[in-house]
């Protein structure tokens, strides 16, 4: 009896210490994967710049090697709230000096409402799939994970990953615009959006 004692008490400690062992190892695997889940979200809900999306580069094979940064800075302007980062990036032909000419001035802009937050995701996405999305526009497939053209706004807009993006290309008369044109920015900037 006396043997079976200390035999018993070291099954005990050696069971207590497995015990202890799986345990501290399950929560540090806790951890881990919870740290792992945050850097992937935060990674993932990073707000694009559209500026980065769509530079003078870019904006030159859709609009012509006379494409520019417009003179106003207020074109450019950007805004945020906790959920959402907008960011606009606009280029313009030259505007001449006739009425002629400015009427035939063109434009070509991306804005882009990135996520910062999974409210914000979740916003972007109910507009293309819910009852916000407006009357009178057109679905487009082949760009992003959902496309709508807009006629009345004149504006590509795609829903790709947690973010949307609306393009417009055309004089100021949002009415003359075309899908054609969008999609020609569109395939301009498709991979980086």
């Amino acid at each position: 009896m006396k043997k079976i004692i200390p035999i018993i008490a070291a099954v005990v400690v050696l069971a207590v210490g497995l015990v202890a062992f799986l345990v501290v190892g399950k929560d540090d695997a806790k951890t881990s994967d919870t740290n792992q889940q945050k850097t992937q979200a935060s990674s993932a809900l990073t707000p694009p710049e559209a500026c980065d999306l769509f530079s003078l580069d870019d904006a030159k094979k859709v609009l012509g090697d006379t494409a520019q940064v417009p003179s106003s800075p207020a074109v450019n302007a950007e805004a945020s709230s906790d959920d959402i980062k907008v960011s606009n990036c606009t280029y313009e032909t030259p505007a001449g000096t006739t009425i002629a000419d400015i009427k035939n001035q063109r434009m070509a802009s991306i804005l882009s409402r990135g996520a910062k937050t999974q409210t914000g995701a979740d916003s972007n996405k109910d507009y293309f799939n819910g009852s916000t999305k407006p009357e009178g526009v057109q679905e487009v497939t082949g760009y992003g994970d959902a496309a709508f053209w807009n006629p009345e706004f004149g504006q590509l807009n795609i829903l790709k990953g947690n973010n949307w993006f609306i393009l417009q290309v055309g004089n100021t008369a949002a009415t003359t615009r075309t899908l054609d044109d969008a999609k020609k920015m569109a395939d301009v900037v498709i991979n980086k959006l």
